[in-house]
């Protein structure tokens, strides 16, 4: 795929590396919490995204390993992230989401 074109595709669950040559640029996370989805989105996944790309959760929040999101946010692997579902809610005050700059946090209001 070339810079500009979108690229619209369906994973399976147990699967969310996209194909080769296919960059996201927005990860939308709209599946239920199970064993197959319990850490689906790990530092490799982020790692597969474009640097201006962004990931938006409001499934659940323990299909994204927080510590993988948060490396990424800070190194600046991904732009920005939408959280509205964590792995422990409500977020704890001490988690280090809630000092990132790129990131847009809800308290589990959306979907």
């Amino acid at each position: 795929m070339g810079r500009g074109e979108a690229a619209f595709a369906y994973y399976r669950i147990t699967s969310c590396d996209p194909p080769r040559g296919v960059y996201l640029e927005i990860l939308l996370i709209q599946v239920i919490l199970s064993d197959q989805s319990r850490g689906l989105v790990k530092a490799r996944q982020l790692g597969l995204m474009r640097r201006s790309a962004f990931l938006v959760n409001t499934a659940r929040g323990a299909i994204v390993e927080e510590a993988a999101l948060v490396a990424a946010l800070k190194d600046g692997v991904i732009a920005g992230a939408a959280l509205d579902v964590y792995e422990q809610e409500p977020l704890p005050d001490d988690r280090a989401l809630l000092a990132l700059e790129n990131v847009l946090l809800t308290p589990h209001l959306g979907l």
